[in-house]
């Protein structure tokens, strides 16, 4: 099985609109499963798109920042939420 990418994504939706290949020979050509097909379909019937999830990690914050963040926390011992809150109002 693969991943799918636009490609794949907008060729599933192409043959489920025009009827004339099940879902399993729709899976087959595109090398997904049979209920990917039918979650891919569903989502787009119920919004009116599908969209891809965001790949990778997730970015590592800068090293001043981090210094920053535990020095506010050393300083007033909040959360998070509200460290957050003090940054973006410095920014």
């Amino acid at each position: 099985m693969y991943k799918l990418n636009t490609e794949k994504i907008k060729c599933i939706i192409r043959e489920k609109e025009r009827g004339e290949l099940s879902t399993g020979e729709i899976a087959r050509i595109q090398k997904v499963s049979r209920r990917r097909v039918l979650q891919t379909w569903a989502e787009y019937r119920k919004y009116g798109k599908v969209e891809l999830k965001k790949v990778g990690r997730r970015r590592k914050l800068l090293e001043g920042l981090e210094m920053l963040i535990l020095s506010i926390y050393d300083e007033q011992k909040r959360s998070a939420i509200f460290i957050e809150k003090i940054l973006r109002g410095k920014e």
